[in-house]
C-alpha cells in the first residue's frame, strides 16, 4: 500500500508540472475527469488514467488546453522482495476480480438479452430502417413501435449473449455489458460444409449481399470484429468458400473497412469482394447496401460472383485509396495463401494520441462504432477510456448549449432499479412533506426523463397546492436535481419554448405557472401537443421570408402552480398534490444536502437507463380498470418502468395511481361537473323530467356549485345551459307542465351520455315515478289520468292558449320561454 500510495503522488507531481491539479489521483485503470486550468464551471476537459501495475504508469491530458502527457514511476525501484511479491499478488488478485466481474456482466447482459428477445414481435417488411436500405428484415424482431430492429447476436456456441438495437435513423447500440468480440448473427439458412459463406460488417450489407447472390451470409457488426467472427466460421467450416464483404471506408484513414476485411481474408484463406461505385461515387457511398441502393442488386451479384470465380479488380473500377491498390495487388494471394496480416505500420500510427482523438471525434457515429475497437486496441486504451475521450472532445466542438446541462456519469457497477427508487422516494420524503403516492409517482416519473426515448406517452407532473408556502417551488427544484438535462424555464415564450425544447431535449420546469400560464393560450397549446410522441409537432414560421418548419417538442416537463391548472393540460398531467406542513412535520432543507448526495443519483439513473431502455421500450403493464382513459395514458410510462424495475414496485405504482388519478379522485372538466350535478338534480327531485328552467333553477340554487357565477360573476342562462348540453349531443325539447309546453329535458336523454362521461349511471333508491295528478309529461305522450290509470289524450280547452307548441303565449300572457335563448 506504502508503493501504490507513492506512485500516486510521483504522479501527482506529474500533473502539478503540466499545470494539472486533480483533486484526487487513484491507481485503478480507469478514466478520471476534473477541471482543467482553461475550464469554466461545470467543465471537465481534463483527465488521467493510472495504473500501479509494475513500477506504475499513466497518462494525462487537457484538450482545451492542448496539453499531453504520460508518466512511468520509480517508485518501485528500491522494493524489497516482499513488497515485490505484495504487489505481484495484488496486481494478480485485482486481474482475477476483473475477469470475475467481465464474466457477471456478460452473464447479466445475455439473461437480459433472451427475456428482451423472447418478447419482442417478429419485424415487419415495413420497417423503417429496412424500407430506407431496401432490405428485408431477414430473422430479426423489433419493438412494438415498429421502428426499432433488433439484432441477435450468438457467440461461437450458438448461444445468444447480446442484441444490437437499430433506431429508425440507422443508429445502433449494443446491450450494455454484453459481449460482441467473436460474435456475429447469421441468416439466410444453414452453411454447408463445402458451401458458400459471406461475411460483412453491418445487417444491411449483409442483407444485400444475401438478396444478390443467395448464399448465407453472417453479420461481424463491425470491422474490428472481423477477424474473430472469420476465424470462429472457419473453424466450423474448414472446407466451406467464404467471401470476405468489404466496406470501403475511402474517406476515412487508413480505411478500416477495406484494411480489416483484407486482413480476414488473408488469415482464413477467404475471398475479398470490394463494392465498386465508379468515377462518379457519390459521397457516403462504401459498402454493398450502398451499392444496392445505387445500382441495383445485379451490380452487387456480378462482384460477389467474379470474387468466386477467382476474377481480380481492375484498379480502374475501384478506389484509389493505398489499401485499396494493396488488396488488389495481393488479391491473389488472399485467394490461395492463407497468411497473418502484415506487421508494417499504418498511417494511423505515426499520429499523435491528440491526433487520433480529433480524427475519430469527427467521424459520424457510424463511422466511428466500426473502429473504435480496434483504434482503442491500437491506441493501448480501453474502449471505454477512448469513448470518453472522443465524447469529450466533441462535446468541446459544440457550444449549442452553452455548458447549461452538465454530464452525467453513469455509475460503474450495474444498478438494482428497486433500490434505486427505493432512494428517490426517501430522498423526496426527506425533504419535501408528501404522501406515499405523491413521492412514488415523483420518484417514477424522474425516471421516465431519463428513459424518454422508451416511452410514448410524456404526463405533465403538476405540482399543485391550494396555497403559497407548500412546497411547490422546492419539489420542483428537487425533480430538477434529479431529473435529465434539466432546464428552469418560468415565464418561457411560445417561440422560446419549442425551439428549447427541440434542440436541447430538456426536462422543462415551469414554475409559476399559476401566473404566467393563465392568458397564455399558445404556451398552453404547445404543452398539451407534447402529450404523445406522434402528436409532439408544432409549425411555425421562421426567418424573414416566414418558412413554414416544422418542431419536435417532445419531452418531459414538470409546472408547479397554486391550484389545478386549466383543464387540458390537467387532464394530461400527474397531479403531484401538497400540503403545507404541520409543525410536527419536519424535513431537511435542500440546500444542506450533503454534497454528492444527486451526484450519485444522477449517476445510478443514467447507468440505469442505459442499462434497461429496450426493456422499458417493450414493457406491457397491466393499467387498473379504475383509471379513464387519459389517467391510463398518463400513467403508462411510469408503470412502464415499475413493471421493469420488478419486486414490489409495479403494485407500488398501481397503489399510486389509483390515489392520485383514480375515478374518485380525478378532477371533472366543467362539462363533466354540469352532468354530474343534473344527474344529482334528476335523484333528488324523484322526477323524469323537467322543464330547463327548472332545471337550471335547482343548478343555481347550489351556492358551493359554479353556476350561479358562471358567466363572469353572473348566473348561468337557458342559452348557456343548451349549449353546453348540446356539446353531448343533447337537446331540449317539448315538455307538458299540467295545461303548458315548455323546453325541457326527459332523462333517459341523459343515459348513455352519464354513461359514458361518469363514473356512476344514473339511478335513485326510490323508483321514478310518474305524477299522479299528470301535471307534467312529454308533450306528445298521452297524458295518464290520476284517477283511472287509463291513457287518454286531452283535448286543449277552448279559452286556452296552450298549442302544445313552446314558446307560444301560454294562459298567464307571459312567454313561457322568454329567456330560453339558445333553447328556442
Amino acid at each position: 500500500m506504502h508503493a501504490v500510495t507513492k506512485i500516486e503522488t510521483e504522479f501527482a507531481a506529474a500533473l502539478a508540472a503540466h499545470g494539472l491539479e486533480a483533486a484526487e489521483i487513484v491507481a485503478d485503470g480507469r478514466i478520471h475527469r476534473f477541471k482543467g486550468p482553461e475550464d469554466r464551471s461545470g467543465k471537465q476537459s481534463a483527465w488521467y488514467v493510472l495504473y500501479a501495475d509494475g513500477i506504475g504508469g499513466g497518462a494525462f491530458g487537457d484538450f482545451k488546453a492542448q496539453i499531453h502527457g504520460s508518466w512511468r514511476g520509480e517508485a518501485a525501484a528500491n522494493w524489497t522482495p516482499a513488497e515485490r511479491d505484495a504487489h505481484r499478488a495484488r496486481v494478480a488478485e485485482r486481474r482475477k476480480l476483473e475477469e470475475v466481474e467481465r464474466e457477471r456482466t456478460h452473464a447479466e447482459a445475455a439473461d437480459a438479452s433472451r427475456m428482451i428477445w423472447e418478447r419482442a414481435r417478429d419485424a415487419t417488411v415495413d420497417n423503417p430502417y429496412c424500407s430506407r436500405k431496401g432490405v428485408k428484415p431477414f430473422g430479426l424482431k423489433e419493438f412494438h413501435d415498429k421502428r426499432t430492429l433488433i439484432v441477435p447476436i450468438s457467440n461461437a456456441a450458438g448461444e445468444l449473449v447480446n442484441l444490437q438495437f437499430i433506431a429508425e435513423d440507422g443508429t445502433k447500440r449494443f446491450k450494455t455489458g454484453g459481449a460482441v468480440a467473436g460474435c456475429s448473427f447469421q441468416f439466410g439458412g444453414e452453411p454447408s460444409a463445402d458451401g458458400l459463406l459471406m461475411i460483412g460488417e453491418g445487417f444491411a450489407t449483409c442483407a444485400s449481399a444475401f438478396m444478390a447472390a443467395r448464399a448465407p451470409a453472417v453479420c461481424a457488426f463491425h470491422a474490428g470484429n472481423l477477424l474473430d467472427v472469420a476465424r470462429s466460421w472457419r473453424a466450423k467450416l474448414p472446407g466451406a468458400r467464404i467471401v470476405m464483404l468489404a466496406d470501403d471506408d475511402h474517406r476515412t484513414d487508413g480505411n478500416p473497412g477495406l484494411a480489416k476485411a483484407t486482413e480476414a481474408a488473408q488469415a482464413i484463406g477467404a475471398v475479398l469482394a470490394v463494392p465498386e461505385f465508379g468515377a462518379d461515387r457519390p459521397d457516403g457511398a462504401t459498402d454493398f447496401n450502398d451499392l444496392h441502393a445505387l445500382a441495383g442488386l445485379e451490380a452487387v451479384r456480378s462482384i460477389i460472383q467474379r470474387a468466386v470465380n477467382g476474377e481480380p479488380m481492375t484498379p480502374a473500377a475501384s478506389n484509389d485509396s493505398a489499401p485499396a491498390r494493396a488488396a488488389i495487388e495481393h488479391e491473389a494471394e488472399v485467394r490461395q495463401f492463407p497468411q497473418e496480416a502484415s506487421n508494417d505500420e499504418s498511417p494511423e500510427a505515426k499520429e499523435t494520441d491528440e491526433q487520433a482523438i480529433a480524427r475519430l471525434a469527427a467521424l459520424k457515429p457510424l463511422q466511428y462504432d466500426r473502429v473504435r475497437k480496434s483504434e482503442a486496441k491500437r491506441m493501448g486504451v480501453q474502449v471505454t477510456t477512448l469513448d470518453k475521450l472522443i465524447a469529450a472532445e466533441r462535446q468541446d466542438d459544440s457550444d449549442d448549449e452553452g455548458g447549461m446541462f452538465l454530464d452525467v456519469e453513469p455509475h460503474p457497477e450495474p444498478v438494482d432499479g428497486g433500490e434505486l427508487l427505493d432512494m428517490l422516494a426517501g430522498t423526496i420524503h426527506r425533504f419535501i412533506v408528501c404522501n406515499e403516492a405523491t413521492a412514488h409517482a415523483a420518484a417514477l416519473w424522474i425516471v421516465m426523463t431519463w428513459v424518454m426515448d422508451s416511452v410514448d406517452v410524456a404526463p405533465i407532473a403538476a405540482i399543485t397546492a391550494p396555497e403559497k408556502r407548500c412546497g411547490k417551488s422546492q419539489l420542483l427544484f428537487l425533480l430538477g436535481r434529479l431529473s435529465c438535462r434539466p432546464l428552469p424555464a418560468s415565464n418561457i415564450t411560445p417561440a422560446a419554448l419549442f425551439r428549447a425544447v427541440e434542440t436541447w431535449k430538456p426536462t422543462l420546469l415551469l414554475d409559476e405557472a399559476d401566473a404566467f400560464m393563465r392568458e397564455n393560450e399558445e404556451l398552453r397549446g404547445l404543452l398539451n401537443c407534447g402529450h404523445t410522441r406522434d402528436s409532439a409537432y408544432v409549425i411555425r414560421t421562421v426567418g424573414d421570408d416566414h418558412t413554414p418548419k416544422r418542431f419536435f417538442v417532445w419531452g418531459a416537463k414538470a409546472i408547479a402552480g397554486i391550484g389545478h391548472l386549466a383543464d387540458t393540460p390537467m387532464d394530461r398531467s400527474i397531479a403531484l398534490e401538497l400540503r403545507r406542513k404541520l409543525p410536527h412535520e419536519q424535513v431537511d432543507k435542500l440546500r444542506h444536502a450533503e454534497l454528492g448526495l444527486f451526484g450519485q443519483l444522477t449517476a445510478m439513473l443514467a447507468r440505469w437507463s442505459e442499462d434497461n431502455a429496450e426493456a422499458v421500450r417493450i414493457a406491457r403493464p397491466d393499467l387498473p380498470a379504475a383509471l379513464h382513459d387519459r389517467a391510463a395514458d398518463n400513467w403508462e410510462p411510469l408503470l412502464q418502468i415499475a413493471e421493469t424495475v420488478g419486486g414490489a414496485w409495479p403494485e407500488t405504482a398501481r397503489r399510486a395511481a389509483l390515489a392520485l388519478s383514480g375515478e374518485a379522485e380525478t378532477s371533472q372538466s366543467a362539462g363533466t361537473e354540469l352532468l354530474s350535478d343534473i344527474q344529482g338534480v334528476f335523484a333528488e327531485k324523484l322526477t323524469s323530467r323537467m322543464s330547463s328552467a327548472d332545471l337550471l333553477a335547482s343548478l343555481l340554487g347550489d351556492e358551493e356549485r359554479p353556476w350561479a357565477t358562471w358567466n363572469r360573476g353572473r348566473p348561468m342562462n337557458l342559452k348557456q345551459l343548451a349549449q353546453r348540453l348540446g356539446e353531448y349531443g343533447i337537446k331540449s325539447k317539448n315538455i307538458r307542465s299540467g295545461y303548458t309546453v315548455a323546453k325541457g329535458y326527459d332523462s333517459a336523454q341523459f343515459t348513455e351520455t352519464f354513461a359514458r362521461y361518469l363514473s356512476t349511471p344514473l339511478s335513485t333508491a326510490t323508483p321514478l315515478q310518474a305524477n299522479t295528478d299528470g301535471a307534467e309529461s312529454v308533450a306528445d305522450a298521452p297524458l295518464r289520468s290520476g284517477t283511472n290509470g287509463g291513457d287518454a289524450t286531452l283535448e286543449p280547452l277552448p279559452d286556452k292558449g296552450c298549442s302544445g307548441v313552446a314558446g307560444k303565449t301560454g294562459e298567464n300572457g307571459k312567454n313561457e320561454n322568454n329567456d330560453a335563448g339558445g333553447d328556442l
